[in-house]
This record gives structure tokens, sequence and C-alpha cells, in this order.
């Protein structure tokens, strides 16, 4: 919730967020959000990453949770 009134309060558009609740909150507030994913999707296609698979286990093997479905369309659509 901070960020989004921060990101409100200096007229930012575009927040991180990873929480469903928070996005969905967000996206009422009428600001554009992306998640940890996405970026790592962004970086990718930038050419900043090498590949996008080894950095989602990381993520898992730390505690993120990803469906199984987003993680194989992820790795999917950064080849």
């Amino acid at each position: 919730v901070e960020v989004i009134i921060a990101a409100q309060e200096l007229s930012i558009k575009l927040v991180v967020i990873d929480d469903k609740l928070a996005r969905d909150f967000a996206d009422a507030m009428l600001l554009k959000t992306i998640g940890i994913i996405g970026i790592l999707v962004i970086a990718k296609k930038l050419g900043k990453i090498d590949e996008i698979k080894k950095h989602l286990d990381k993520l898992i093997n730390n505690g993120y949770w990803i469906s199984k479905t987003l993680y194989l369309d992820v790795i999917k659509r950064g080849r």
C-alpha cells in the first residue's frame, strides 16, 4: 500500500508489485503494475540476462511461488 500511495504522491504511473491484492488495488488506482517475472522478461528481451529459467528457479528455491503454467509459459516466451 505504501508503494501505491507514494506513486500517487510522486505522480509515478508504473509500480513494481508482486502481491495479487496489491496489484488489483494499484490497478483500481489507475497505476500500471509489473512484477518480478515481468522484469525478468524485459531483461531477457533487452539482453541484460541470458536466460529466464535460472532466475525463476532461484526465486522458487528462495520461497517465491509461481504456478507451473506461468513458469512454463514464461520460459517458453523467454527463448
